[in-house]
């Protein structure tokens, strides 16, 4: 069977498929899936994963720059946290997918976004050491003296953790 007569998931397994796509890069499924009614009025395309991910959150964490665009084209919602109350941009910058975090602003999503911790994106890219993340987000204007719940701002992250590089572009 190819891959162009490969017949599409039931609705049963519609979210599975989605998420699995997502998470895989598997671009074809995913345009397939949102051909045939996924959008962004759909359940299964605002749904989410037990940890409350939704497709482009999904994309995002895993690095799917490909899947992130289609999602974003078809309307995705940048800012739908998951249950800790990471958007996207958060998960982008957690795992140093700085062309995703790119992306994501470009299009518009909240640089300043605050997760269950009052972490902002730019807070999680210093906590993680994500160079190339952090600076694109320094770049664009990210507030870096928005604290965590801890009171900790990202320059106290990248001193504590000795990132000299981070250190450098914050105190700038």
């Amino acid at each position: 069977m190819t891959d162009e007569t490969k017949p599409l998931p039931t609705e049963i397994d519609d979210a599975d498929a989605m998420f699995e796509a997502c998470s895989t890069g598997d671009t074809e499924t995913v345009e397939k899936l949102l051909r045939t009614g996924f959008d962004k009025d759909r359940d299964l395309m605002r749904g989410h994963t037990r940890s409350g991910n939704t497709p482009l959150n999904v994309a995002s964490w895993n690095g799917c720059i490909k899947v992130v665009d289609i999602l974003l084209r078809r309307g995705a919602d940048m800012e739908k946290s998951n249950s800790q109350g990471a958007t996207p941009l958060h998960s982008a910058c957690a795992m140093g997918h700085s062309e995703i975090a790119a992306s994501l602003i470009h299009a518009g999503a909240c640089k300043d976004a605050r997760d269950e911790w009052e972490r902002t994106p730019l807070f999680v890219a210093v906590f993680c050491r994500r160079d190339d993340a952090a600076e694109i987000l320094i770049r664009v204007g990210a507030d870096a003296s928005i604290p965590d719940k801890f009171g900790r701002i990202p320059l106290d992250v990248a001193k504590a953790e000795n990132c000299q590089k981070i250190v450098a572009m914050l105190s700038h």
